[in-house]
């Protein structure tokens, strides 16, 4: 686990290990009013960890970030899968590595949002600016009804939240 925390925002990046070969990674943003200390870490671990099949032997995180909330945390895992683990926060050499190089993963991912969010607000600005719209357009929503006559009728719909497509 790596970890970027600032005045704004704070995201986590989970990077998965196995026989020396990253199978997997992932990224979670938090917003400022988010608090990320180690008590607030310790239970992201456990409820990511709940929502898999599976748990490491080793976990390695950043050493700040150890409080005793981890005891707590070492007993939930050992009953929800019957095994123990173990909470590294190396020091040196490769572990450490892998540690840092999540962080940083974790402070770009963070940093990419924000440049998104930015420029997507300046265009959703000059969206309402253009169309006289009093606030930003948070969906925007586009339908086609075509026909061929009475009998075949389709429409087609496209959803842009905060200027994303929205495909659900």
């Amino acid at each position: 686990f790596g970890v970027f925390s600032d005045d704004i925002s704070s995201c986590i990046a989970v990077t998965v290990v196995r026989d020396g070969r990253i199978i997997d990674s992932e990224r979670f943003l938090f917003s400022g009013d988010e608090i990320l200390d180690s008590d607030t870490f310790a239970h992201f671990i456990g409820e990511y960890y709940k929502k898999r099949d599976y748990v490491p032997r080793e976990i390695l995180f950043p050493k700040e970030l150890y409080s005793d909330s981890f005891d707590l945390l070492r007993e939930f895992l050992a009953s929800s899968f019957e095994k123990n683990v173990r909470f590294i926060y190396p020091e040196k050499a490769t572990m450490r590595r892998a540690v840092e190089m999540a962080a940083e993963n974790a402070k770009e991912y963070c940093l990419h949002n924000r440049n998104v969010e930015s420029k997507t607000d300046e265009k959703l600005f000059e969206l309402a600016s253009i169309l006289h719209l009093e606030v930003l357009p948070e969906i925007i929503e586009a339908y086609d009804i075509s026909n061929s006559g009475d009998e075949y009728i389709t429409a087609g719909m496209i959803c842009v939240r905060r200027g994303s497509f929205y495909k659900k």
